[in-house]
């Protein structure tokens, strides 16, 4: 899944959504990096927190927190780095557990 991405093409304002409906910590409407990793991992992603760590260094800064436009550049990076061999693996768990 991803905005704009090669996998499942998403309108920017679908990832508005997702990422507006993600609870957050802080009153700023931004999301840590551990709600950054809940909201993928929600959305059938599962990026580790090192990447997405490393993914706040190069788009926010340390200790920053992801808007809804470096939220969308983070799905977009996560989704395409998404390996098809583990793609495959969990489909057959989760239709024959």
């Amino acid at each position: 899944m991803s905005c704009g991405g090669q996998r499942i093409d998403l309108p920017i304002h679908r990832c508005q959504r997702f990422f507006s409906a993600a609870p957050k910590r802080y009153d700023d409407g931004r999301l840590t990096v551990m709600e950054t990793v809940d909201l993928l991992r929600s959305m059938d992603l599962d990026p580790t927190l090192a990447q997405v760590a490393e993914l706040e260094r190069e788009l926010v800064g340390e200790g920053g927190r992801f808007g809804a436009r470096e939220f969308s550049h983070v799905l977009r990076i996560v989704s395409e780095r998404v390996e098809p061999a583990r793609q495959l693996l969990r489909a057959f768990e989760l239709f024959d557990p």
